[in-house]
């Protein structure tokens, strides 16, 4: 089932907060499969590419699964894989 790209960042603790993970997609404009997005509602499957400037630098990640809720520092890997050398 997909879920929305703001509570991803969120739960994948990219971003502390669901507000900051709004601002952050408004601001940033990151690309989902190629096709950039300012909608922090913008559905995220199992197997998209997520691209976006983090601290500098540039994150590529594929999304392995999907939480409804935020998980542990240790399980969060769980979620994504770093594609970006």
């Amino acid at each position: 089932m997909p879920e929305r790209l703001d509570k991803f960042l969120w739960a994948a603790r990219f971003i502390k907060s669901r507000a900051a993970a709004q601002e952050f997609i408004e601001r940033t404009r990151p690309r989902i499969n190629r096709n950039p997005t300012i909608k922090p509602h913008s559905l995220v499957r199992e197997g998209d590419i997520i691209t976006f400037a983090f601290h500098r630098d540039i994150r590529i990640i594929k999304v392995i699964a999907l939480s409804e809720r935020r998980l542990s520092p240790d399980l969060v890997r769980t979620l994504f894989e770093d594609i970006h050398p």
